[in-house]
């Protein structure tokens, strides 16, 4: 081969080199920009959906945020009104209870017509309207509104009478089943009936017919289980106390039944030899809490009873069925005032009783007009009993201090 022709076959293999570099190198652009097209396209879609995410989540937001200022907005309103409505009630009651009740009971009935008419409403736009029962409801309507409205007036005019005059209260059953009249003359009536009788523990048949033992067990078991106001619950609860005194050789004079708001706070005094124990009790619910303000106003009157009475060894006891807080304990701590959890549990609550004078043997009941003023243990063959049975066995009459023209002097 002469050296043009290799020359000539050299230049054909570079241009052949050159031209299939090329057409590879065209082949790879082609391909990667094939592959970035579609990348970009979906990045493109990628970012279309999120786009579309987003308007959704912000439309949600918004929309929330709406109905979240519409209902600050409706409780505010709400809150206005029952604002507004409590003012016009210490308005009313400003100008006198009768109107502040007055204004209680328009609530009440108005209350009442309210559900009457979303009653009505339920019942014509229901899928098949009652509308002969929206009718009759739309009747009765404004009369049970008027009814429930007297209704109210008449129990709150009911509860100002028992209030005023808790007597009623106390002979409430006995005065509707009709055992005394009270018309007359109440002392007189109540003077000259048992109460057993008259506080409604006992019927007429059932005290007229019935032995001696038999009726007045059934009106003891009558006072322990029937529902009781807090007054006398406080009262029961401090006779218990006294009795856990009594029995262990204390002279007991239940201070607060006898002196009601003057006790000074002290529901008990105890005395045995040169001691004395003044004792407040409570008989409250487990959901409350004794405060350190009840300790130190126990322990101001005992002090004031050292005082006054000259009384050298006097201490503080405060008997409670609930718990005291963190700072009452650590005042009790501090001042020396003994707290004592007792629970109200039914005990002999049969006092009897032997008179000094006479020696006449007398049982006295929880409801007797001398039942507080008598002592258990000061004389000779006294004693609780748990059942009337059991002090009639001992020799033990019933008390008749209620009778107006009884001679037993005070035991």
């Amino acid at each position: 081969m002469s050296f043009g022709g290799l020359v000539e076959y050299i230049f054909v293999g570079v241009a052949a080199l050159a031209l299939g570099w090329f057409l590879a190198y065209r082949d790879t652009s082609a391909r990667e920009r094939a592959l970035e097209s579609k990348a970009n396209a979906a990045a493109y879609r990628q970012a279309t959906e999120l786009a579309k995410v987003q308007a959704a989540a912000t439309a949600q937001v918004e929309a929330e945020r709406s109905e979240l200022q519409q209902f600050r907005a409706a409780w505010l309103a709400e809150y206005t009104r029952l604002t507004e409505q409590v003012r016009d009630f210490r308005r009313e009651l400003d100008g006198g209870f009768l109107r502040g009740r007055e204004w209680l009971a328009d609530a009440f009935a108005e209350y009442l017509d309210t559900r009457d008419a979303e009653l009505e409403c339920s019942l014509v736009v229901k899928p098949n309207p009652a509308w002969k029962a929206a009718e009759t409801v739309a009747t009765l309507r404004s009369q049970r509104s008027a009814m429930a409205r007297q209704l109210k007036l008449l129990q709150y005019q009911l509860a100002s009478y028992e209030e005023y005059f808790p007597l009623l209260l106390e002979y409430r059953d006995a005065i509707l089943d009709e055992v005394v009249d009270l018309r007359g003359g109440a002392a007189e009536a109540l003077q000259d009936t048992d109460p057993a009788l008259g506080l409604g523990y006992l019927s007429k048949d059932e005290y007229g017919g019935l032995p001696t033992s038999q009726k007045f067990q059934l009106a003891l078991d009558r006072y322990w289980n029937r529902d009781k106001s807090n007054v006398e619950i406080g009262r029961l609860y401090e006779r218990y106390v006294g009795y856990l005194y009594e029995t262990d050789g204390w002279n007991v004079r239940f201070h607060g039944a006898l002196r009601g708001f003057e006790d000074f706070g002290r529901d008990l005094i105890c005395t045995k030899d040169d001691a004395t124990v003044i004792v407040q009790c409570k008989c409250w619910s487990k959901a409350k809490v004794i405060r350190e303000k009840h300790i130190m106003q126990l322990f101001g009157t005992s002090v004031l009873y050292h005082l006054t009475e000259k009384r050298e060894a006097v201490s503080p006891v405060f008997a409670t069925t609930t718990c005291l807080s963190d700072e009452a304990g650590l005042v009790a701590d501090e001042l020396g005032v003994e707290v004592r959890h007792l629970n109200l549990e039914r005990y002999p609550m049969v006092k009897c009783n032997v008179n000094a004078a006479n020696g006449e043997r007398i049982y006295h009941l929880p409801f007797d007009q001398q039942y507080d003023r008598v002592v258990v243990g000061d004389q000779v063959g006294e004693f609780y009993a748990m059942t009337v049975a059991e002090a009639e066995a001992a020799g033990f009459r019933r008390a008749l201090r209620w009778q107006g023209n009884d001679p037993e002097g005070t035991p």
